[in-house]
């Protein structure tokens, strides 16, 4: 469903009804684009990202798809010399960037969804040979990449200390 978003403190939530729940599929992949994470804009926020993207979550699992049936994608990657270019999207960084991911994983944890680190498999994959020339977008090899890693997380059992949150580390058998 190519569908474009404004940046803005509801991206996503105002389109998923219509994207996702109303045709209730098997399988429900989920990638937040840039915007979010590059807008220089103080009322975008790491909190009311993962606060919308738990909506999300929660109104899929509402409408009847199956938590293990959704898979969460982390920000994907983009060239960090870019984070200054492109006003009003200049707002990213590589530390942004790892929180942007938590976010993700977090979500993925307490909601019992898989995850997939897509900005490390591009970093992993080629990293900037994975963008188009203006190094913020995949090229055709990146969303093959992006593709593969969502399939690979689908068929991945989720592990139970995740549930709720729960770091690996913080985990004694």
């Amino acid at each position: 469903f190519p569908v474009t978003i404004e940046a803005a403190d509801n991206n996503g939530r105002d389109t998923y009804t219509t994207r996702i729940t109303d045709y209730t599929p098997n399988y429900v992949y989920i990638l937040y684009g840039l915007n979010d994470l590059r807008l220089n804009d103080v009322a975008i926020t790491q909190a009311l990202f993962e606060s919308d993207l738990t909506e999300v979550v929660t109104a899929c699992i509402a409408a009847g798809i199956t938590a293990s049936n959704i898979v969460i994608g982390s920000p994907t990657y983009t060239n960090p010399t870019k984070d200054a270019e492109n006003s009003p999207f200049d707002g990213g960084t590589t530390a942004k960037h790892k929180l942007y991911r938590a976010s993700c994983q977090n979500v993925a944890a307490i909601k019992g969804t898989k995850y997939a680190d897509i900005y490390q498999a591009m970093v992993d994959g080629g990293g900037n040979t994975l963008l188009d020339a203006d190094g913020i977008h995949p090229d055709d090899d990146g969303h093959a990449l992006i593709a593969s890693t969502f399939l690979a997380a689908t068929t991945t059992t989720a592990k139970w200390y995740l549930a709720g949150g729960v770091a690996a580390a913080s985990c004694f058998a």
